[in-house]
């Protein structure tokens, strides 16, 4: 996702699961029909289990350099609704990011762990970012290396736009992205659930601890997650 989406908004946004040999031949692919590098990523994000309209998340995010070191770090954090209602609604999410402190990040998975008594779920990917104008809209291609998700760990593409909340332009976004998707993969595509969804498909259900010494060991072990990722 690009830089200039804070706050509340739409993300319209398609994922696809892709073989190994696939993944290397489409990243090759991106530069020869005109996308944009962006920027490598690797990611951890820290999902909260929830049953409701929405889901909270941590995302640590370091820029990678083209000599493979560091150059950034930032802490988001994240509300995300499930889908929306509607034929595509799968593909359609309101949003709301914003860049935190270190002692927020801090704070906010210590409450996490204290509310659900538990660690919080995790998986990291490696991410290669494009950026592509493509039919009006300013799209992000992403191509993924995902870790820690069990059976679904492996390579994805997806594709998304960022709209502002209340946008008119949801159905033509939809329609470009599915376009461009056909445009690099051809007719014959498969289609990716949520990483949430994969997480908590995946996720080995921790069982609440009223142990204060287990607490305090959980609380310790996400804050240091959290302090060596911006050390």
């Amino acid at each position: 996702m690009g830089d200039d989406a804070p706050g509340l908004h739409y993300e319209i946004e398609r994922g696809f699961s892709l073989g190994r040999q696939q993944w290397r031949k489409l990243k090759r692919k991106a530069a020869r029909i005109g996308l944009k590098f962006s920027r490598k990523l690797e990611i951890t994000d820290l999902v909260i289990p929830s049953t409701g309209k929405s889901t909270r998340r941590l995302r640590i995010e370091r820029t990678i350099g083209l000599d493979g070191t560091v150059r950034g770090v930032k802490l988001i954090r994240c509300a995300k609704s499930h889908p929306v209602a509607g034929k595509n609604g799968r593909h359609i999410r309101h949003e709301k990011e914003n860049e935190i402190s270190l002692d927020a990040a801090l704070a906010f998975v210590t409450r996490a762990v204290d509310q659900q008594e538990a660690a919080i779920p995790r998986y990291s990917k490696s991410r290669a970012e494009y950026t592509y104008a493509y039919a009006g809209f300013e799209m992000t291609i992403s191509f993924d290396h995902a870790v820690g998700l069990g059976r679904y760990s492996g390579r994805y593409m997806e594709i998304e736009t960022i709209l502002p909340d209340k946008s008119p332009n949801v159905a033509e976004a939809l329609t470009a992205i599915r376009n461009l998707a056909l445009l690099l993969l051809g007719k014959k595509y498969k289609g990716k659930i949520s990483y949430r969804k994969m997480l908590m498909a995946t996720w080995n259900h921790s069982k609440a601890s009223t142990s204060r010494k287990e607490l305090a060991r959980l609380r310790k072990e996400h804050r240091q997650l959290v302090r060596r990722a911006v050390a």
